[in-house]
């Protein structure tokens, strides 16, 4: 394993804790959604690549918030894939930071990109 991640595995991120509804990134999410609609262009959400942390399941604001992200998306009428958990790798899946995959992580992370995009195509091309 990497040193330069022993930080993160000592100190997960609390993005629950630290999330937003009204924070001005949404508003220019929206706004780029909106410039997207106009050129039938198909914007779809996707869990980030997280590691993964006991703490995001024992932490009543951090579970909730990742089993609800869906929803939190969805209520704003857009269009999101996945499950946050899915994408969250063991701490050896990376290299430097808590985000930065190594190179057959990259690969398994694709290959589920792939296979959670390939299993909603027909919902992608029919929502609104």
């Amino acid at each position: 394993m990497y040193k330069e991640i022993e930080q993160y595995i000592k100190k997960p991120e609390k993005y629950g804790h630290k999330f937003n509804n009204k924070a001005l990134g949404w508003d220019y999410l929206s706004e780029f959604v909106e410039w997207s609609d106009k050129r039938n262009v198909k914007i779809v959400f996707m869990p980030s690549v997280l590691m993964w942390s006991e703490t995001y399941l024992v932490d009543e604001v951090e579970r909730r918030f990742y089993e609800n992200f869906k929803n939190i998306i969805q209520n704003r009428g857009w269009f999101y894939i996945g499950y946050p958990f899915n994408y969250m790798y063991k701490p050896s899946y990376f290299f430097n930071t808590n985000f930065h995959l190594i190179d057959s992580a990259r690969k398994d992370n694709t290959a589920k990109i792939i296979d959670d995009l390939s299993s909603s195509s027909e919902s992608i091309f029919n929502s609104k």
